[in-house]
């Protein structure tokens, strides 16, 4: 992130497993410690990029992150995710859709719950008809984008249509 942060290239790809995108402001969750995503967020906030948005694609709902910046509207939070409910006291959040943040970030996190066992043409529908026209209406300065392995069992193209989101939403629509 610093490296994008000072200019020296447009994406950078850091290959961590467990994403962290479970990992809460003030607890652990999820096997996640760090929140790597809300880590980097934080970073570019702090560093002057006025709106970040985040893309989180995994079979779970991307909880930690989500909640890290439930009351901002800096951070549009995007959460694509089998529609799998709250998971008990340590994971309270369900994912759902009308989970859409609280205070100045009302309406700035939007989950997509999907159905089980969804594949390539349901994720396809998901990113051209709400990722998509989100991301071009909140105009973020950087957009962070979280891969769960999970979603791969599932549907393969995931990382197919994450490419090209990435490719015409940062390197085409951002410029």
């Amino acid at each position: 992130m610093k490296h994008l942060l000072d200019g020296h290239g447009k994406i950078a790809y850091a290959l961590v497993r467990p994403p962290g995108h479970h990992a809460q402001p003030s607890q652990a969750d999820g096997y996640c410690f760090l929140n790597n995503a809300g880590l980097a967020v934080q970073l570019a906030l702090d560093s002057g990029c006025k709106k970040v948005a985040v893309i989180d694609i995994d079979v779970h709902y991307g909880n930690g992150t989500a909640e890290g910046f439930y009351s901002s509207n800096k951070v549009f939070t995007i959460s694509l995710h089998m529609n799998h409910g709250s998971w008990g006291p340590s994971h309270p959040q369900n994912g759902s859709v009308d989970e859409l943040g609280e205070g100045e970030g009302y309406g700035y996190n939007l989950n997509i719950p999907l159905p089980n066992g969804t594949g390539d043409k349901g994720y396809d529908y998901a990113f051209h008809e709400l990722v998509v026209p989100s991301i071009h209406k909140f105009e973020p300065d950087m957009i962070v984008l979280v891969l769960g392995q999970d979603s791969s069992a599932v549907s393969y193209s995931i990382y197919r249509f994450s490419l090209l989101l990435v490719y015409n939403l940062i390197v085409v629509s951002i410029q």
